[in-house]
């Protein structure tokens, strides 16, 4: 025998008498039933349902696709919590709703694009198809943000001559490997330089997301002072403050505003070579302690 299926009644109470209701063949004549539009809704004790009623209230066993509806319909409370700025945001949706849809109500809300996270619900990544129903996820749930790593973004950097670059990097790349992308770009060693973002010094071996460096974020490089030593031609020893990609050249004006010597009467000798002005201390090895001579060029 066919299922009854009963809906809450939508014109108080009344609705179009199945053909297939039991007894309904044996009292069709007598009671002509057909010939009318609307009758009360009955139950299968032949008991009236009264206005507002719905079959419960008569203790009838509603069909499985009843559940289905009603809680599709039923109106709940979502949470969505974004740890990354420490916010959490509520909606009101229904059991039908899929997650896009729960996306597109954030894109609304907070301007956040929807392919640039996962909503993540009791250990699962959800897919923008299902809908909370069938995801189980009820009332006063509480859906998770997680944002996706960009496969490749711009971020700016200053370098220590004051100019600023662009360059594209991915999240996952560590601060040396950008130092290395600098580096190619300005042509001017930066592995010994530090690297500073918001004011705080970074490490080489630390990624962009570790420090939660985002596109268009701006990080400086900063030379790293190193303490070198110059025995002048008199036998007097004086102390430098450089970076291993000051050149030669750059040494030489140093040495000049401590003892006055000129430039072109400066010849600079480390480990027995001459050094050009045109190259960087790096080339040479020159590192932190490392003394050098000057010796005078007439």
């Amino acid at each position: 025998m066919e299922a009854l299926r009963l809906r809450r009644p939508s014109h108080r109470g009344y609705r179009t008498l199945p053909s297939s209701y039991p007894g309904s063949s044996q009292q069709k004549e007598g009671k002509q039933f057909s010939e009318k539009l609307h009758e009360p809704l009955l139950d299968d004790s032949s008991n009236w349902l009264h206005d507002g009623q719905i079959p419960a209230d008569q203790g009838i066993q509603k069909d499985p696709s009843y559940h289905i509806h009603h809680q599709n319909s039923m109106r709940m409370k979502i949470y969505v919590k974004i740890p990354s700025n420490q916010k959490t945001i509520v909606f009101e949706a229904k059991g039908y709703y899929t997650i896009n849809d729960i996306k597109s109500m954030i894109q609304l809300k907070e301007g956040i694009q929807s392919d640039q996270y996962t909503l993540v619900y009791g250990g699962k990544l959800l897919q923008d198809y299902r809908t909370l129903a069938s995801l189980d996820i009820r009332t006063e749930s509480t859906l998770y943000m997680i944002f996706n790593p960009r496969d490749v973004m711009p971020i700016f950097v200053k370098t220590p001559n004051g100019k600023i670059v662009k360059v594209e990097v991915k999240v996952l790349y560590t601060l040396r490997d950008v130092k290395a992308i600098v580096e190619s770009f300005i042509g001017c060693p930066v592995a010994d330089c530090r690297m500073i973002y918001a004011g705080n010094e970074l490490q080489d071996c630390k990624t962009l997301a570790f420090y939660n460096i985002e596109e268009n974020s701006t990080l400086e490089v900063l030379p790293s002072w190193i303490q070198i030593f110059i025995k002048t031609w008199n036998g007097k020893t004086i102390t430098l403050d450089v970076a291993r990609s000051n050149t030669v050249r750059e040494v030489k004006d140093k040495i000049f505003c401590k003892v006055r010597v000129p430039v072109h009467f400066q010849s600079i000798v480390f480990s027995g070579k001459r050094l050009e002005d045109k190259w960087r201390l790096a080339r040479y090895n020159i590192e932190k302690d490392s003394t050098l001579h000057m010796v005078l060029a007439w």
